[in-house]
């Protein structure tokens, strides 16, 4: 009797044994997979044919034109109608002071007189923002520059770079004012290059993402003490502060995502996600909406308070390098490989 009790549990054993095996390798069955909130989808009124990378985009003071870069050139647009109005060609036949590698950066002064690009090269170009002939030369940055940025006042541009500093010039002179190195971390002191300056919009503090151990760094914009520090682990790309400057905006490598931090305290307070990195972010004027831009080709909009998602922008057909709002927050310009686009931004 014990024999065959002990047969039968061996049976079963092997039976609930090979129903298993059986189960496992059996495909799973198909589910509907629920639609990603996409927010409002909205599509460009214009197209703008860069012909190259747009790595930076740029609005000026009144709205009235966008500047877009395209390797070593860069381009003026007529912000309502989408039209060409200046192509600054950086061959250099037939503009000696040229860069000589591609822009990584374009911005206007407050006056909107100057455009300042910055480049490959290791240098920084100013230009007469209504006809794009050149102005000068700054040199002085020993790896590309990545970000230039004027004061909100127009005194000072500050300028980051690959050569793990911050430099702030005086752009009517074109002379150093001052030098920031950004400090070296770990046990091997790894470099950390500087991706992107921010001014903040009182012009008290300057804001510096690196890549490397990935910091977020507040500075006061007088002394250049550091104020605060953000650690995001992995390397970073942008970083700005909110125009009531209690919230900071940032993105990175590898995060497929935005994120918001609350200032005071150094917390995360919201993600941005995206199916990509996001390579580029912007706040509107008014500060209540966040724009980001990824290498998944689409732009989206987001609540700053709540982190919801308001709106999706599509037709890219490349991955977006850059993003910017104009300054009535009415239209968002994103760029990418070989055109920008222009879109009106929803009054809700």
């Amino acid at each position: 009797m014990k024999s065959n009790l002990g047969f039968w549990r061996v049976s079963f054993l092997l039976l609930a044994a090979l129903f298993l095996v059986t189960a496992a390798s059996r495909p799973a069955l198909a589910q509907f997979q629920k639609p990603a909130d996409t927010g409002q989808l909205l599509q460009a009124r214009a197209t703008l044919s860069t012909e190259d990378e747009t790595r930076a985009v740029a609005f000026s003071p009144d709205g009235k034109t966008v500047a877009t870069t395209a390797g070593r050139a860069f381009q003026l647009w007529d912000a309502a109608t989408g039209k060409l109005k200046i192509k600054v060609d950086f061959s250099s036949s037939t503009n000696p002071e040229a860069h000589k590698r591609a822009i990584q950066a374009i911005t206007y002064s407050p006056d909107g007189k100057t455009i300042a690009t910055g480049g490959e090269d290791y240098t920084i170009k100013l230009w007469d923002a209504e006809t794009g002939k050149f102005r000068a030369t700054i040199e002085g940055h020993e790896d590309q520059v990545r970000s230039i940025a004027f004061s909100p006042d127009g005194t000072m541009l500050a300028s980051g770079s690959y050569d793990t500093t911050m430099k702030l010039w005086d752009p009517a002179t074109g002379s150093l004012k001052a030098t920031l190195r950004m400090p070296g971390e770990g046990t091997s002191r790894v470099s950390q290059p500087v991706t992107w300056v921010a001014y903040s919009s009182d012009g008290k503090t300057l804001v510096t993402t690196t890549s490397g151990f990935g910091k977020a760094r507040l500075w006061d914009a007088s002394t250049g003490n550091l104020k605060k520090t953000f650690d995001n682990i992995k390397p970073l790309f942008r970083g700005m502060l909110s125009p009531d400057g209690r919230t900071l905006l940032t993105t990175g490598d590898g995060d497929k995502a935005a994120k918001l931090w609350d200032v005071a305290t150094g917390r995360i307070r919201a993600t941005l996600s995206h199916e990509e990195d996001v390579r580029a972010v912007a706040f509107s004027p008014d500060g209540r909406t966040v724009a980001t831009a990824s290498l998944d080709k689409t732009a989206k909009l987001w609540d700053t308070t709540t982190g919801k998602l308001k709106a999706t922008l599509r037709g890219h057909i490349n991955t977006l390098y850059s993003i910017a709002f104009s300054p009535d927050g009415r239209t968002i310009v994103t760029g990418a490989n070989g055109q920008a686009r222009l879109w009106d931004v929803p009054s809700n």
